[in-house]
């Protein structure tokens, strides 16, 4: 299964994408990588509240900006018309000519708040990982800052960096070298605050990543084109495994006994089952959970014909010496079951032993899905064949 790349980005990244989350926008595409599982969008509580608060910022102008604009188009005031002064107009009036919207202006706290859920579409829709704080060493920090380490940098204004040393720390105690991450970021202070990081890649812009994913996509495509190709390969060689694997009663289990939706049940209660023959009809690569340079981890559906003898004594048709306390008449029947069934077989390579077949694990249920007949073997035996020659 393909792996997820983990990515972050400040909130300039989103600031310079001017907020855009319509369909062919580049941070829809953002969204659109995460639902194909292309990539984990992890993001600092830090930057989630700044990006809040730009949006929740220009919604405030832009509500101020369309209110002044309202005010002069009702004053008449159009200006660029050599001084030639206007009378004022009525609001009927401008609905009249169809703009309605100009003056029909939403409170500066709706707005505000309109904006929140906006970014708040965003991050539900991205299936963003929220990074908090709690961890965060502060005395680290503080002596990064006397010791002007990044992000801090020599200047008047790097108290403002102490927003960007916690992302920092956050992204630092959150991934490894076992889990790396790419942060989006033109911050020169960040880039600083990670150039020795071996988990952390720093990429400049969002078009930069997904340039990056799909270089992986296509890599990604191209070795698992190689592992499904020895997966069928090696399917004669597993069909025989897996056949020889059946002749190993504990990887079966029948049940005689079925039961409808009210609890009813029908069926014969076996306390002895021999296996008597089972082939396989069909095998096919269903799905490679994992493959790297080591293995490769696949499941296969199987398709198998069983074949059983299943035996019980005949309590219902016997009959109870109360005298003796045991029953008199008491046969013994054997049924023969035959079932086609489909299961799943779990396979791994080994790639560094000549791919070899490693292991195979699969589990067996036989029932009424799978049943193709059953019927009363018939008994052969001497004593039978006596009773009934003497019958005829």
């Amino acid at each position: 299964m393909k792996k997820p790349l983990n990515i972050t980005f400040d909130t300039n990244i989103f600031d310079e994408n001017n907020f855009d989350l319509s369909e062919n926008s580049t941070l829809s595409q953002l969204i659109k990588y995460v639902q194909q599982g292309d990539i984990t969008v992890f993001l600092s509580n830090i930057v989630i509240g700044e990006m809040k608060q730009h949006c929740k910022d220009y919604a405030k102008h832009i509500t101020t900006k369309l209110r002044k604009t309202r005010d002069d188009l009702l004053k008449g005031s159009f200006g660029g018309n050599n001084g030639k002064k206007h009378h004022s107009v009525s609001e009927d009036f401008i609905n009249a000519i169809g703009y309605p919207y100009a003056i029909q202006i939403p409170d500066k706290t709706e707005a505000e708040q309109a904006a929140v859920t906006y970014i708040e579409r965003f991050i539900k829709s991205a299936k963003v990982n929220v990074m908090n704080s709690e961890s965060v060493d502060l005395d680290q920090i503080f002596c990064d800052y006397f010791d002007t380490k990044p992000p801090f940098e020599i200047a008047e204004k790097k108290k403002n960096e102490f927003p960007d040393a916690v992302i920092a720390a956050q992204i630092k105690n959150r991934f490894s070298n076992a889990e790396p991450i790419y942060i989006v970021t033109k911050d020169n202070g960040l880039k600083k605050a990670f150039q020795d990081i071996s988990y952390c890649t720093i990429v400049s812009s969002l078009a930069e990543l997904y340039q990056i994913i799909i270089d992986k996509t296509n890599e990604y495509k191209e070795r698992l084109a190689e592992a499904q190709d020895i997966i069928n390969s090696k399917i004669e060689e597993i069909k025989r495994l897996v056949n020889d694997d059946l002749d190993d009663e504990s990887k079966i289990t029948l049940s005689g006994m079925e039961y409808d939706k009210d609890g009813i049940s029908s069926g014969y209660d076996y306390d002895e089952i021999y296996f008597t023959e089972h082939h396989i009809d069909d095998l096919k690569l269903f799905v490679i959970d994992h493959f790297d340079d080591n293995s490769i981890i696949a499941r296969l559906r199987c398709i198998a014909y069983i074949e059983a003898e299943c035996s019980y004594d005949d309590y219902e048709n016997a009959v109870w010496d109360s005298e003796d306390k045991e029953y008199m008449f008491l046969d013994r029947i054997t049924i023969v079951e035959k079932h086609q069934v489909r299961f799943a077989i779990r396979v791994v390579i080994d790639r560094n032993n000549d791919n070899i077949v490693e292991s195979l694990k699969f589990h067996v249920f036989l029932g009424g899905d799978s049943r193709l007949d059953r019927h009363e073997k018939e008994d052969k035996s001497p004593e039978n064949e006596y009773y009934n020659n003497s019958d005829e």
